[in-house]
């Protein structure tokens, strides 16, 4: 299958931050985690990379940033390898927020941008790490630090599909 079509099929599901347990999850991690198995599948290696950002430095209206949240945020996306060299994949924000958000297009060949504005990036490792240590603890304790700011980016980002 054509990894472009594979990049595009999964960027383009609507992002959207679970508010539960039982609230399905759309976000990096998800999206990155079903990336990361088609394109497995079709033998190519890839990696998780995370980096931190601050929501405060995304194109996010004042209104939202007010609500309380962490500022402070960790993001995964994927590297995949290339010709022998890691390419950056970032599938994050769906093509019908284009307006909004920075939208990745993909080539095929060359890196995408990131989703958000990048204040460390950590060795890759770490990103691996993040997937297998998610713990629904640490989840429930993100949405009672959060939960209203994340309701009301989910709530914007629909408005402007």
């Amino acid at each position: 299958m054509d990894l472009v079509l594979i990049f595009n099929s999964i960027r383009d599901i609507p992002f959207r931050i679970p508010l539960s347990l039982e609230d399905k999850s759309i976000d990096c991690l998800t999206k990155h985690k079903i990336l990361f198995d088609l394109v497995t599948k079709e033998s190519y290696k890839a990696r998780f990379r995370i980096c931190s950002f601050l929501w405060s430095d995304q194109k996010i209206p004042k209104e939202i940033l007010a609500i309380p949240h962490d500022d402070k945020c960790e993001h995964l996306y994927l590297e995949i390898l290339l010709n022998d060299e890691w390419v950056t994949l970032d599938a994050t924000w769906d093509q019908k927020l284009k307006k909004v958000m920075p939208t990745s297009e993909w080539d095929g060949k060359t890196n995408t941008k990131l989703a958000v504005t990048p204040i460390e990036i950590y060795p890759p490792d770490e990103g691996r790490k993040v997937v297998h240590s998610a713990s629904e603890e640490a989840f429930l304790e993100d949405i009672r630090k959060s939960g209203k700011f994340y309701e009301a980016l989910n709530n914007w980002l629909e408005e402007n599909r």
